[in-house]
């Protein structure tokens, strides 16, 4: 599997999907929208920090700002995927929220991570579209026709 070019679809959705966010919060209320957003990127790091044994804190259901959500998005939330990628084939041990411990390969820890943004991201375009708010597309081809293209 080309992990590369999922970890670039990620990002790229969770771009599409925080654009959206910040051009629907002239008009609307965005917490809800900034809490789902925020929990996908804290997602990321809390694996990122199993796959390397970081002890660090991280609230999975976080209150961040848009600003906060963009830093994130644009440092150490995207970095973590693809320094994940170069443990693909690894085993990660690992003490899951509730305190039980389990073992996953790096690969499908990735593809995990990729799968559970793709479950938020569609839930932020839920909440949109109630506010009446046209969600963009996120959804893999796009995204692979638009890579095609350049």
């Amino acid at each position: 599997m080309n992990f590369e070019r999922q970890i670039a679809y990620n990002f790229w959705a969770n771009k599409r999907i925080l654009e959206a966010i910040g051009a629907s919060s002239k008009t609307m209320k965005d917490e809800e929208l900034l809490t789902h957003f925020g929990h996908i990127l804290h997602a990321q790091i809390i694996w990122y920090n199993r796959v390397l044994e970081v002890d660090e804190k991280v609230d999975a259901w976080p209150n961040l700002t848009f600003q906060e959500c963009q830093n994130k998005l644009f440092g150490k939330a995207s970095i973590d995927l693809n320094n994940m990628a170069q443990k693909a084939s690894q085993l990660c041990s690992y003490t899951n929220s509730k305190g039980l411990s389990f073992e996953s390969k790096v690969s499908d820890i990735i593809q995990h991570v990729i799968i559970h943004g793709q479950h938020h991201r569609a839930q932020i375009a839920l909440l949109l579209r109630q506010k009446e708010v046209s969600p963009p597309a996120t959804d893999f081809i796009v995204f692979t026709r638009q890579k095609d293209l350049q």
